[in-house]
């Protein structure tokens, strides 16, 4: 009773819970990169029903800003000339996915890819493949 009576008298300012990211960074993937079959990039560990973009490019590993809609600027280990290849909701484990065929004519090029997981703007790791023949 003594502590309630002591605790009524201070006010305390009103505390809200705020969404917040995940604590992970997004981890970004390729499986089946190899010419005329269609690759499958994988982003895991994005915010569950949120959007991800996927960014790559056959230059090289930049640095380079892109300017998005949800994030304006933000800097990507790619280099110009990227290809925006599309945007995803991750699932409600966190997993984002991206089909892309690949072209007859890509065999042995290295391709360079990043993903943008667009709430709360955090960017997947480089990932650096060589397209099969």
């Amino acid at each position: 009773m003594i502590l309630a009576l002591i605790l009524s008298a201070f006010s305390l300012p009103s505390v809200s819970v705020a969404e917040h990211a995940p604590l992970t960074t997004p981890v970004l993937s390729v499986t089946n990169l190899k010419r005329n079959l269609v690759a499958i990039f994988r982003v895991d560990g994005c915010t569950p029903g949120r959007s991800v973009g996927l960014f790559v490019s056959l230059t090289g590993s930049g640095p380079t800003t892109v300017t998005t809609g949800p994030c304006g600027q933000i800097g990507l280990d790619l280099t110009p000339r990227l290809f925006y290849i599309g945007t995803t909701n991750a699932n409600g484990s966190g997993v984002a996915l991206f089909t892309q065929p690949i072209p007859a004519g890509a065999g042995g090029r290295t391709v360079y890819s990043q993903a943008v997981d667009y709430y709360p703007c955090s960017v997947s790791n480089l990932l650096v493949a060589v397209v099969a023949n």
